[in-house]
Order: structure tokens, then C-alpha cells, then sequence
């Protein structure tokens, strides 16, 4: 980034997108302090050079937001993610598609918080808006199905949890998923029967 800001300044459209570009990649690759410190310096860029309801505005703060619950910083997260969210559905309304990486960070926040009715309000708004506006991302679709079981298991209402993570599984068997991805569903599902199992001999028992 060094040689970005020589060049062209560190407030210039191009350093800010270098970034939020960068800090996305960190975030997607686990460097998550790396990705914070970039995402908090593009939200900031792009702030000043858009305006503050700009979308590139929101995508950094989606970022930053992400960043932050995972960090435990949930406040911070909470805040950074309602940001962007109404700067987004302002702009494009409450379930365009551009709106559900938003909610799906909202979501893993809710969940890591232990808010798992609000966890799974926006996982299941998000699988609303894939049926709504479909796309070739099975991966995405998989993640978000975990996400809703994660959130029915967490809320004991486990016949659902299996139901939804069962057809998780189904879907991650496409080749397009990645075998992480095929692992954390499967993981999830024979947690979910676990549990069921664990009830049932509860209820049998003595």
C-alpha cells in the first residue's frame, strides 16, 4: 500500500478501492486484525471522497463490521453492520441481492452474541432473497443454509435444524463446493442429530 499512497496520495479513489480490496482478501484468508486496519482506512477514504451513504461506502463497512465480530469487538460489529445496512436498502431496498452479504454478517454476529432469533431472521431474509434472485453460487447457498440450522439448533427447534442442514448437505454436494464447505454442513447435521438423539433418550429415560 506504501507505494499507492506515494504516488497517488492516501486520499485518492484508487488507494481507497487498493484498501477495501486488500482488506477483503485478508478477511477472506483469516488475517482478520490486517483486515480491519485496511477496512477501517478504506471506510474512511471512501467517505470522504463519495459521501457517507455511498454503496462503496457500505461494502467497506460490511467488511469492517465482519472484521470486528470476529474479533469479539460485538458492539463495534453491531453498529458498523446496522451502517451499512440502511446506507444499502436506502439505496437498493430491504432484499436486493446486493443487501445479503450485509445480513449474513449480521446473522454471524447475531449468532457469535447468543441473539439466535435475530441470527436467524437474517439468514432465513437472506435465503429469501437467493430464492427471489438465483444465481450459480452453491457455495454461498450452502453457507446461508447452515447459517438458518445453526440458528433453528441453537433455538432447540432441532427437527427443523435437521431438515434445513440435510438439505445443506445435499446441496454441497455439487462440485463447485469446496471440501471445507462440504465438512462444516456435514459437521453441522450430525450435531443437529446428536442433539436429537440426546432429547429423545432424555424423554426416555427414567
Amino acid at each position: 500500500m506504501a507505494i499507492f499512497e506515494e504516488d497517488l496520495g492516501p486520499e485518492s479513489r484508487y488507494t481507497a478501492v487498493a484498501y477495501l480490496n486488500l482488506g477483503g482478501a485478508q478477511l477472506e484468508h483469516g488475517d482478520v486484525d490486517e483486515a480491519r486496519a485496511e477496512l477501517e482506512r478504506a471506510a474512511a477514504a471512501l467517505e470522504k471522497l463519495l459521501g457517507a451513504r455511498h454503496p462503496a461506502v457500505a461494502e467497506a463497512l460490511g467488511g469492517l463490521g465482519e472484521a470486528y465480530g470476529r474479533l469479539g469487538r460485538d458492539a463495534e460489529a453491531r453498529a458498523t453492520l446496522d451502517r451499512a445496512l440502511d446506507i444499502d436498502v436506502a439505496r437498493f431496498g430491504a432484499e436486493h441481492p446486493r443487501v445479503a452479504k450485509i445480513r449474513m454478517a449480521r446473522g454471524e454476529d447475531a449468532l457469535r452474541a447468543g441473539r439466535y432469533q435475530d441470527a436467524l431472521a437474517e439468514f432465513q431474509t437472506v435465503v429469501r432473497i437467493r430464492a427471489r434472485f438465483p444465481d450459480e453460487d452453491v457455495e454461498a447457498e450452502v453457507e446461508e443454509l447452515v447459517g438458518v440450522g445453526r440458528s433453528l439448533l441453537a433455538l432447540r427447534r432441532v427437527p427443523e435444524a435437521i431438515a434445513t442442514l440435510e438439505h445443506a448437505v445435499q446441496a454441497a454436494q455439487q462440485p463447485r463446493v469446496p471440501p471445507a464447505r462440504v465438512a462444516e454442513a456435514q459437521a453441522e447435521l450430525a450435531r443437529a442429530r446428536g442433539g436429537a438423539q440426546s432429547l429423545r433418550s432424555r424423554r426416555s429415560g427414567p
